[in-house]
């Protein structure tokens, strides 16, 4: 097994898509690619994969990513890091959301599989999305996370 190298072209791949480095990313996956944000929503390609991750990374120019772990095992890697942005203050529009704030911080837990070549071949990913806009100050979400904390 190859784990040691898979957990190092996982930290060389976040460090790519961290730095909006998105066509150097897309190097490190392999052409039958699956992204699952959600665990029945399949994404297929890495085109897919970047359209999303961009679509949510780059209204915060200048993120940083902070990796807290790597975990392999085989050609499974977990990585888990922080997701820290900021919006510019002209920006008041995340995902096609009105927001109140900019600042936005929080973790995401990602399963990367390799295949034998040592290219990403599928992609898991878990984060807090409501926790998200509730930090950017989306006002529906601030209301309804007030209605749930009755």
């Amino acid at each position: 097994m190859h784990t040691e190298r898979n957990k190092r072209l996982a930290r060389e791949w976040y460090e790519l898509i961290g730095s909006a480095r998105y066509e150097e990313a897309k190097a490190y996956v392999s052409e039958d690619f699956e992204f699952y944000p959600m665990i029945d929503n399949r994404l297929e390609g890495v085109d897919a994969f970047i359209e999303l991750e961009s679509s949510h990374m780059d209204p915060q120019p200048g993120f940083h990513f902070e990796i807290l772990k790597i975990i392999g095992e085989g050609d499974l890697v977990a990585v888990h890091f922080v997701f820290d942005g900021w919006m510019p203050e002209d920006e008041d529009r995340f995902l096609g959301l009105k927001t109140t704030k900019k600042h936005s911080r929080h973790d995401v837990m990602t399963w990367l599989q390799f295949n034998e070549e040592g290219k990403i071949c599928k992609k898991w990913a878990k984060y807090n999305m409501f926790f998200v806009l509730k930090q950017l100050g989306v006002p529906e979400i601030l209301a309804l996370d007030e209605q749930m904390n009755k």
